[in-house]
């Protein structure tokens, strides 16, 4: 099964200003909701050579100014054991975009499969998706779409994969700064696993 384990009561956690003068520094513009790790274990776990995907951290951006996204990276990890392979690996991270009819149609959470995408009145609707790079987010006034991140892994081979949190890269009136996000997933990987997929969400990954 899968089970959103309770949420760290941390909106966002500002790490220590990186080494060298052209680094980014710990900055605070970003706004986000109260970090959780989603957790695929048990009767839930997943085979190798699948792609799944998470859409649960919100961005908003609490300055005057229009924030512009440079990249995303992956935090941390759940090593497998000295020589043996990952279990999964971090595709990318993208964002997501939402309206309130897609906000509506296409619930937060975790998918078994590259993109969000449920079953709606018999039709397949997908989250659009968009690369992170130089995204500009405009303050939180200015904007009438959400955006999450929606973060991408493919599994790869037995053992458990653990993602700590994600950094978020920005610029903000000329100066980079950076942002941690203990936003996390723990993945068990089992060859001939057959995790329980809902039926809105399995209807969409029998037509690709």
């Amino acid at each position: 099964m899968l089970k959103l384990l309770p949420g760290l009561a941390v909106a966002a956690l500002l790490a220590s200003g990186c080494g060298g003068e052209q680094g980014p520094v710990a900055g605070d513009a970003l706004e986000v909701g109260a970090a959780s790790t989603y957790a695929v274990e048990g009767a839930g776990a997943l085979p190798p050579g699948v792609d799944v995907s998470l859409m649960l951290t919100a961005l908003s951006n609490a300055s005057d100014g229009d924030l512009v996204i440079r990249r995303i990276e992956p935090i941390g990890g759940i090593p497998t054991g000295e020589g043996k392979r990952a279990a999964a690996e971090v595709v990318g991270f993208e964002l997501a975009v939402r309206d309130q009819d897609l906000a509506t149609a296409v619930p937060l959470g975790f998918y078994a499969g590259a993109r969000p995408a449920v079953q709606l009145d018999g039709a397949c609707v997908e989250q659009p998706t968009v690369a992170p790079e130089d995204f500009v987010l405009a303050p939180a006034g200015q904007r009438d779409e959400d955006v999450f991140v929606v973060l991408r892994v493919r599994t790869t081979a037995e053992g458990v994969f653990g993602l700590d949190g994600l950094r978020v890269v920005y610029e903000l009136g000329g100066v980079e700064y950076f942002q941690e996000l203990r936003d996390g997933l723990v993945l068990q990987v089992v060859p001939g696993a057959a995790p329980d997929v809902p039926d809105a969400q399995a209807a969409c990954l029998a037509g690709r």
